[in-house]
């Protein structure tokens, strides 16, 4: 049968039950006459609730007649030996006949009001999750629950009221309630923190639960004296299978708070967090109805009052799932369990305080109990700061987390020095205290923006964000600096746990974005203090004094490597990676074979595509760290650049190379230079020269290193802006010249309008000095 069918079926029948449930209960008032059956076979009233007083009938009362038929003939005498659905009674007292009329009845009392609203509640509640919270398994999941619930509440008053059908599915679904719930816990701890858990043993228990109540739809149903029998066994078999099924939420709890104490520390709170709290919802009705009713035949304490204390906990779940606060139940039931704590010494005193002065006079007994309770209270008061200042890691966790990250992240700032640090150090920082996706420092210059981000964030949509001023529900904008030359904003994505943030978690990013607002100002001067430096370097003075300014180039070529190398590897180990994977989860999907041929060749294109950007990616990354220097020598790099250079542009490039061995004994420094100046002359080349060929000539004359580089382009006429040319690209002519000098070296350049360029550059021969 089709699933979808069989689920519309299960749903029909289900509502059609709940009709009939309905139905009974607005016409049939609940008496609850228990009968018991003397040895003379009269039925004599055994029990009786106030509904069944206030028509008259007592304790002892003989039944005669039940709608003027024999009593043994009435179905809920027959099955459960007691009296409902009856419209007449005739009953002997005392010898004297007397008829009683359930017209004189309520038909609803408080109890069937309150289990009617509570049903509504249960069915309301069930409606929003599925709807407000459809995206979360585990919300389904836990509507079921309510579903049980519900369930379970409509069928108990409708099977206080004799009703076949009331009674089977009172049994079925308290059964099955515990089950649902651990079904629920498994999914919730599976959804918030990737735990493993195996859940075959479900459909056992699942099966179980169906197997021992279905054949109770033959046996309740035949007029036998059996179905009594049953119907008494199977009580006692209900709450055991009740209390077992609690218990295997614990066990279940206790086994995953084990497995993952070490692991992970969310889901070990949040496991010891539920263990209690279900402890606490479910020990009510556990041990004061449902154990003592086994063990001694009679609840200690009704159960229709221990029963709500176990609807509070998966009430709770529903509102903190609805209100995205699922990972603040630690705290929340911290701060309650503590004030419990707190209030039972006091609440002990005064009570004990009452006692001793009760045999004394009204007004002293007042005045006493005043004083002490006032007294109490004061000091309670008084410590209260002291209390909550010595255990905050208890009471307030949150606030003792958010304290520690704020040292730490103050310390970190002081060792600051770029931008790129700021974000490895304490944007980390940031959003991983805020328990957020992603988070971004956003600067708005006059004419630009500038962004450098964590995590998870659309950085797009929140530059757009700033732009406009809009307001967008999916970021939070702090503003940090307002400067007259730029603005600086912390934006963040939402918590994780799609909750708003708290006061606590307010006041801490307030106190960090002032911090923040210090530490980038001193950032933006250095940053404007480097490229007063890059602008002083385009106006060294040339080889007379170069000797002067050594130290300064040495300095400028470290940061221009330095940064090279970090964007280099941000690239592989961010860009690349994730386009490996794609690669891989697209290569995935073509070996798939329910995918047409037409979608196959697309994916196909796009893993094209997806190559092409990743090559292009690795030229990009060998340029700007090109490690076979190290490790293969200065030849094969310029080689495998040559290479890299002639797949992506038009011209060929030539390159003849002589004492190969005397080359590669220079120092690393003096070949990343040679490196460096041919990049760069290629890149000029690329840019402006429009050339067809390219040669390239390195070898050593004279115990010099000749250097020759002569492309057939449209030449210059020598006349190079040296500003607008390195603080632009920074890998103009002045950078060519800027390194020959610092290796002491001499360039010679020879280019006029449409006859190509060539440079000559002869740097001294001084060998790489070893042990």
């Amino acid at each position: 049968m089709n699933r979808k069918l069989l689920n519309r079926l299960i749903l029909i029948t289900l509502v059609g039950i709940q009709f009939w449930f309905i139905f009974i209960i607005l016409n049939y008032p609940s008496t609850d006459i228990t009968l018991y059956q003397s040895q003379e076979k009269k039925w004599i009233v055994e029990d009786l609730d106030n509904n069944s007083i206030d028509i008259g009938l007592q304790k002892g009362d003989v039944i005669l007649k039940i709608n003027q038929n024999e009593p043994d003939l009435h179905f809920t005498v027959q099955k459960w030996r007691d009296i409902n659905q009856f419209e007449t009674l005739i009953v002997s007292r005392n010898n004297m006949e007397l008829e009683i009329n359930r017209d004189n009845i309520k038909i609803l009392t408080i109890f069937d009001k309150i289990l009617l609203a509570m049903s509504l509640l249960c069915l309301l509640i069930t409606y929003v999750l599925y709807k407000q919270a459809d995206s979360s398994k585990s919300s389904q999941y836990l509507s079921m629950v309510f579903i049980a619930i519900e369930f379970t509440l409509i069928s108990v008053d409708t099977s206080i009221r004799g009703d076949i059908l009331g009674k089977i599915f009172t049994s079925f679904f308290v059964m099955l309630m515990p089950i649902l719930f651990l079904h629920f816990l498994i999914v919730l701890l599976k959804e918030k923190s990737n735990a493993v858990i195996s859940t075959k043993y479900l459909s056992f228990l699942y099966s179980f639960i169906i197997i021992l109540n279905f054949p109770l739809f033959f046996i309740y149903f035949l007029n036998s004296p059996l179905t009594y029998y049953v119907y008494i066994f199977n009580k006692y078999i209900v709450m055991i299978c009740f209390l077992v099924g609690l218990l295997l939420n614990f066990i279940f709890l206790t086994n995953i708070y084990i497995k993952y104490k070490k692991e992970e520390s969310y889901i070990s709170t949040l496991i010891k967090t539920i263990w209690i709290s279900l402890f606490i919802s479910t020990f009510p009705f556990s041990f004061f109805s449902f154990l003592p009713n086994i063990l001694f035949g009679e609840e200690w304490i009704d159960s229709f009052f221990t029963c709500w204390f176990g609807l509070l906990f998966p009430l709770s779940f529903a509102y903190l799932l609805l209100s995205k606060k699922l990972y603040d139940i630690d705290i929340i039931f911290r701060r309650f369990l503590f004030t419990i704590i707190i209030s039972i010494i006091p609440s002990g005193i005064i009570v004990f305080s009452n006692e001793l002065t009760h045999a004394n006079n009204l007004l002293t007994h007042y005045i006493v109990s005043f004083i002490i309770t006032t007294f109490i209270l004061s000091l309670l008061l008084y410590s209260f700061e002291y209390l909550t200042t010595k255990f905050q890691r208890i009471i307030f966790p949150k606030r003792y987390y958010l304290n520690n990250a704020l040292k730490k992240i103050s310390q970190n700032l002081r060792s600051i020095s770029s931008f790129h640090e700021l974000k490895d150090i304490t944007l980390v920082d940031i959003v991983n205290t805020m328990n957020v996706f992603g988070g971004a420092i956003i600067f708005k210059y006059n004419d630009s923006i500038e962004t450098i981000s964590e995590g998870d964030i659309d950085l797009n949509k929140a530059t757009k964000m700033i732009e406009t001023n809009e307001v967008d529900d999916d970021y939070i904008c702090f503003e940090i600096t307002d400067h007259e030359e730029y603005t600086s904003y912390l934006v963040l994505t939402r918590k994780k746990t799609n909750t708003v943030i708290g006061m606590e978690e307010s006041q801490w990013i307030n106190l960090i974005i002032t911090y923040l607002a210090v530490n980038l100002e001193n950032l933006y001067l250095i940053r404007k203090l480097t490229m007063k430096l890059e602008q002083l370097a385009v106006h060294i003075p040339d080889e007379k004094t170069a000797n002067e300014f050594l130290w300064f180039r040495k300095f400028m070529f470290e940061l221009q490597e330095k940064e090279r190398v970090r964007i280099a590897t941000d690239l592989h180990d961010t860009t690349m990676q994730d386009l490996f994977f794609l690669k891989r989860r697209l290569n995935s999907l073509i070996e798939m074979n329910d995918m047409n041929h037409k979608h196959t060749n697309e994916i196909k294109n796009i893993v094209s595509y997806v190559e092409i950007i990743n090559v292009n990616l690795r030229q990009s990354c060998f340029e700007l760290h090109p490690y076979l220097l190290q490790e293969t020598g200065l030849v094969h790099a310029i080689r495998k650049l040559i290479q890299l250079e002639s797949t992506m542009n038009t011209f060929e490039i030539e390159f003849s190379v002589g004492n190969e061995y005397q080359i590669e004994k220079r120092n690393i420094d003096v070949k990343s230079h040679i490196f460096r100046m041919i990049q760069e002359m290629i890149t000029n080349t690329k840019k402006h020269a429009q050339a067809t060929k390219v040669n390239i000539s390195l070898h050593i004359m004279n115990h010099e290193i000749k250097l020759h580089f002569e492309d057939n382009g449209i030449g210059f006429n020598g006349k190079i802006n040296k500003e607008q040319d390195t603080l632009q690209s920074g890998m103009g002519m002045e950078q060519i010249k800027s390194r020959v000098l610092y290796l002491n070296g001499q360039l010679k350049v020879e280019s006029s309008i449409g006859k190509g360029a060539k440079f000559w550059i002869t740097l001294p021969d001084k060998e790489e000095k070893t042990a």
